[in-house]
């Protein structure tokens, strides 16, 4: 939309859990928030996805919203037989557990987050200081000290966590760990 092109879409129909990066963001800060009231319940895996009538929406849709959010734009599909990379047709989240066990759930659906979104990106490009003013703004309502941890099992059988902090918006690697989990 920018330049003035049309943007190339390879596959118009593939269906994804479209959000705002801020959603599963939210979710992960209150499952950092459960892991250190009680690990053990809460070390397991967790996805964060859009609402159920979000959760499938075609990329033409998004495509289609963004152009509209712009304010200009066209698109185009890639000439029928150009070589593309593989790319699966549906992907999906089940987010239930995060609803239930952490009452979270996403507070933009996929139309606002793409109307959001563009205009992000449009103002950055009209005046790419407001980029960091946005950040920043976002920093100095952050909480002073986050931190994630990660849980993943290798090959069903060994269990390892890690852990990142950061304090005032700024990594403090000094601070990460490692765990090996012995028992759940």
């Amino acid at each position: 939309a920018l330049s003035g092109k049309e943007a190339l879409i390879r596959n118009p129909d593939a269906t994804r859990p479209w959000q705002h990066v801020l959603e599963p963001l939210h979710g992960y800060l209150l499952l950092a928030e459960a892991l250190l009231r009680d690990p053990v319940a809460f070390s397991e895996g967790w996805n964060f996805g859009p609402a159920d009538e979000d959760a499938s929406r075609p990329v033409r849709w998004v495509v289609a919203r963004f152009l509209d959010a712009w304010g200009a734009g066209s698109w185009a599909t890639p000439q029928a037989g150009a070589v593309q990379p593989h790319e699966a047709r549906s992907l999906a989240l089940d987010s239930g557990k995060a609803r239930e066990r952490l009452a979270w759930a996403p507070v933009w659906d996929a139309t606002m987050a793409v109307g959001h979104t563009a205009a992000w990106y449009r103002e950055y490009y009209q005046r790419p200081s407001a980029a960091r003013e946005l950040v920043e703004d976002l920093l100095e309502q952050a909480p002073l000290r986050i931190e994630c941890y990660d849980i993943s099992n290798f090959q069903g059988s060994e269990s390892v966590g890690s852990m990142v902090v950061f304090e005032d918006g700024k990594p403090r690697s000094g601070e990460y760990r490692r765990f090996k989990i012995k028992t759940v």
